[in-house]
């Protein structure tokens, strides 16, 4: 299996045993994602299982659109207004679906997704955003799932226990969002200028 692919299994097993731990209570608890509770952060990210197994099923001839996962992300930057329609339907989704019916979402369709994807080999995938290379896609969804983890696991008292490979994979795609002098400066206390994006 691909080592990019492999991360993004690794992941949603997280996702999983977290979401069978978790009491119903835990469920309607305030997130880290503004105004999210922890069920809609989980209906939410549920749809990047579904959309994966969807893309991965239905590859394109087409060339790229988007070079990398941070390039598929920045456009997200440039429409903030569209951070309000993606939390109603997080809502609406949450609504929809019972915490069980969520938590199989990650087991039981989450490696058929990786499955598939693994199988489709190195394709070009046409998503709702753009077209992108599969593996630079599945870093989306790598990254996604790393900052909704932290998002649910926080607020809730709980160490965040996440893969390595998936901290690394995601801190990258962060990292290529700023130039690199700036970033130098900002993190060694040398400028205060904000320099990464605000993820919804």
């Amino acid at each position: 299996m691909h080592p990019t692919i492999a991360s993004l299994e690794k992941l949603w097993i997280v996702w999983a045993d977290l979401g069978e731990k978790l009491s119903p209570e835990d469920f309607d608890r305030p997130s880290l994602c503004s105004e999210w509770s922890v069920k809609e952060v989980f209906a939410h990210h549920s749809q990047a299982v579904h959309r994966l197994g969807e893309f991965a099923g239905s590859p394109t001839d087409l060339p790229v659109e988007h070079h990398n996962a941070t390039s598929f992300f920045n456009q997200f930057n440039l429409r903030p207004e569209d951070a309000g329609q993606v939390r109603d339907m997080a809502i609406q989704e949450a609504a929809d679906a019972t915490i069980s019916e969520l938590v199989s979402v990650f087991r039981d369709e989450g490696p058929l997704a990786i499955r598939k994807a693994d199988e489709a080999g190195e394709v070009n995938l046409q998503t709702d955003e753009g077209r992108i290379n599969i593996y630079h896609y599945v870093e989306t969804r790598i990254t996604e799932a790393v900052m909704h983890l932290i998002d649910v696991y926080r607020p809730l008292g709980l160490e965040p226990e996440i893969p390595q490979e998936g901290l690394d994979i995601t801190a990258n795609v962060l990292l290529n969002f700023m130039d690199r002098v700036e970033f130098i400066e900002a993190s060694t206390g040398r400028s205060d200028k904000q320099l990464f994006p605000v993820f919804w």
